[in-house]
């Protein structure tokens, strides 16, 4: 706990007004600051719970290879942990099982 005496006594010899002083030593709320609960990790995207590659990556089912793989890159650069990392743990995590799905799918439509 400071000493608000020296705290006064200093903020004075600065030449701080007594006023000021007074507002800045009043005694700190009891109450708990507003502190905003984590934004919740947004819900899995529909078509990524899906079990048909097609689905998962947004491709007609005659996409060229070329198709196929321009909606992959778009997908993991949406999807990447890295991109979401500023946002929390949550964020990151849900990213990266997104990310796997969208691996897995692409893989399954290499073969």
């Amino acid at each position: 706990m400071p000493c608000w005496w020296a705290l006064a006594d200093l903020a004075a010899a600065c030449g701080v007004e007594a006023k000021e002083i007074a507002r800045l030593l009043q005694a700190p709320s009891d109450e708990e600051p507003d502190v905003e609960p984590a934004p919740e990790p947004p819900p899995m995207d529909p078509a990524l719970e899906s079990d048909d590659p097609w689905v998962v990556l947004g491709v007609a089912r005659s996409a060229s290879a070329a198709e196929i793989r321009r909606r992959y890159l778009e997908l993991v650069h949406e999807h990447h942990p890295d991109r979401h990392a500023h946002l929390g743990r949550d964020f990151e995590e849900a990213a990266n099982r997104r990310l796997v799905h969208v691996n897995n799918a692409y893989r399954e439509l290499r073969r």
